[in-house]
């Protein structure tokens, strides 16, 4: 994923409706049913969601934190404008009370998968806080409205945002991880 791509006119009329309480609700449920299922006919390299929502998706691998089973979970990505390799994820839960299962997956066990147009690469999880956490999230708000519903209705719950760092690289560490 070199460049991040930006959803077209109609996919951002559609956004309101994946925002809204019930698109999310319904979606949460739909969704990663549909996208394992694209995923598996395009070999990986398509997904329901991001053909939807004109967003970015990507599939995280994580060790189950407790089961120690791999867990798949499609999620939207974004490019870091800085550095292309390195791919940004936020633990919304669609606006959830709770972090989704992914966020203590990689609490656990920082080092994942992802699968990106098709391609599997390791990569490393970072949390980010301070300046990265409000450079991400406005990066995120720009590209997705939901992201401020889900803010909202998370209530108190902080929702955490993750670099996915390549494996191979040697990538300087925010200031504030």
């Amino acid at each position: 994923m070199s460049t991040q791509r930006k959803p077209g006119k109609i996919h951002k009329m559609i956004h309101p409706i994946f925002a809204s309480k019930g698109g999310s609700w319904l979606l949460a449920r739909l969704l990663h049913h549909l996208d394992g299922l694209s995923l598996r006919l395009s070999k990986g390299r398509f997904t329901a969601s991001s053909a939807v929502s004109g967003l970015p998706v990507v599939f995280l691998i994580t060790k189950g934190a407790r089961s120690g089973q791999p867990r798949q979970t499609p999620l939207v990505a974004m490019v870091d404008p800085n550095e292309p390799q390195i791919l940004t994820v936020i633990a919304s839960n669609w606006g959830g009370t709770r972090n989704p299962g992914w966020y203590y997956n990689l609490k656990a066990e920082p080092r994942a998968e992802l699968i990106e147009e098709g391609q599997r690469r390791a990569v490393i999880a970072q949390e980010l806080s301070g300046e990265g956490y409000q450079a991400a999230w406005r990066q995120a708000e720009a590209i997705y409205l939901g992201y401020s519903q889900y803010r909202r209705r998370a209530g108190d719950r902080h929702i955490p945002v993750f670099r996915l760092l390549p494996e191979s690289a040697s990538v300087t560490p925010p200031a504030n991880p």
